[in-house]
């Protein structure tokens, strides 16, 4: 069973992410679904081997394929047979030992809370005093859980069954070309512990594999989406990092560029004004051309000077050619008279009041 995957439908990455992420958390939840109905997660794909008082019983999935003596001869015995129907290569090499109930030993205990090592040897000593057969000839295991009484003692139900019953059962599927991939006891659904029963390791972690591979493959496969997913992200953390150092000191250019540009404004501000104020006319050139300008026969009294503008006052015995005078002088322009000529009878000569423009004044 599988997950129909969802196509990223966004503009980011991190809506891609969170897309791909949802995406393997469903085929997650659908493998653990196989893995929860499928048969196998407790060993029924493989080939079952019951133990009876004399004989073995050799069973895969809901066939039966024979009964056979428990001994060297009896393995041998199922080994032809299983060549002989044609099915040895369709049996998986690893075998389910299973022990019919009779054989099982139970046994409840009431123990103070401790390790599970405590426990395992404590419980020894329990089985000891309980069973007619000693500890050191049983193999055994337990389930622990919380008693009603209190929290400070557990209650222990153990399993238990003859060493030499197990270890003959063994041989026998050694003998026979397989591997014990786990012991059942009972009607237990739970296997025997394989730290404690004569399980052969490779065929237990072929067995675990099979059941957990394929969930660990895809948390794996997610785990390095994952990966990549923040190495993109990381990747995309640092071209922004780089973008924004490469704005900033582009800004910081930029700014350096408007102080200069501010800079360049003021100095050609400067420079224009020292040009105009170089470009008017000075007061002394202004007095030195309107001396040569002026007539003979004529003086000044007062001489107002502002930016260039004349406001002049004085006597002149040819007071009214001024004005041509100095609009022909070519150094000053826009004169007139600013009040009437007024005649002096005694020295025959005429007071005058006039303003002129020297030229290139603004």
């Amino acid at each position: 069973m599988t997950i129909e995957p969802v196509l990223p439908k966004a503009e980011g990455w991190r809506e891609a992410a969170r897309i791909v992420l949802r995406n393997w958390r469903d085929e997650i939840a659908a493998l653990a679904r196989d893995w929860r109905d499928r048969p196998c997660a407790t060993g029924r794909d493989l080939l079952w081997l019951t133990v009876a008082q004399r004989e073995i019983v050799a069973r895969y999935g809901a066939h039966e394929l024979g009964r056979f003596e428990n001994s060297v001869s009896g393995a041998d015995a199922l080994e032809v047979h299983l060549k002989n129907i044609g099915a040895r290569g369709d049996v998986p090499s690893d075998v389910i030992l299973h022990f019919e109930e009779a054989a099982v030993l139970r046994a409840q205990t009431h123990l103070p809370r401790a390790a599970r090592r405590a426990l395992r040897g404590a419980l020894g000593f329990e089985l000891d005093r309980l069973s007619p057969i000693p500890a050191m000839e049983l193999y055994f295991d337990f389930t622990a859980g919380r008693t009603a009484d209190g929290a400070n003692r557990i209650n222990l139900a153990s399993r238990a069954i003859r060493r030499r019953a197990v270890d003959q059962a063994v041989a026998f599927v050694h003998q026979a070309g397989f591997e014990v991939a786990g012991i059942a006891l009972g009607q237990d659904a739970a296997l025997a512990d394989w730290r404690h029963f004569p399980v052969d390791r490779p065929a237990w972690l072929r067995g675990r594999w099979k059941q957990w591979g394929s969930v660990v493959l895809a948390t794996v496969a997610g785990l390095l989406m994952l990966a990549i997913l923040l190495a993109v992200s990381a990747r995309s953390a640092q071209q922004a990092d780089a973008l924004d150092e490469r704005i900033a000191d582009a800004e910081l250019r930029a700014a350096g560029v408007a102080r200069l540009e501010r800079a360049m404004t003021a100095i050609r501000e400067q420079t224009a004004a020292v040009a105009a104020r170089k470009s008017r006319p000075s007061l002394v050139n202004l007095l030195a051309a309107l001396s040569d300008t002026l007539p003979d026969g004529t003086w000044l009294t007062d001489i107002q000077f502002d930016g260039g503008k004349l406001h002049i006052q004085g006597y002149s015995h040819a007071a009214a050619e001024l004005i041509g005078k100095l609009d022909r002088s070519g150094r000053f322009t826009n004169a007139q008279f600013a009040a009437p000529l007024v005649r002096n009878d005694s020295d025959g000569t005429d007071r005058f009041d006039l303003t002129v423009k020297a030229m290139g004044a603004p």
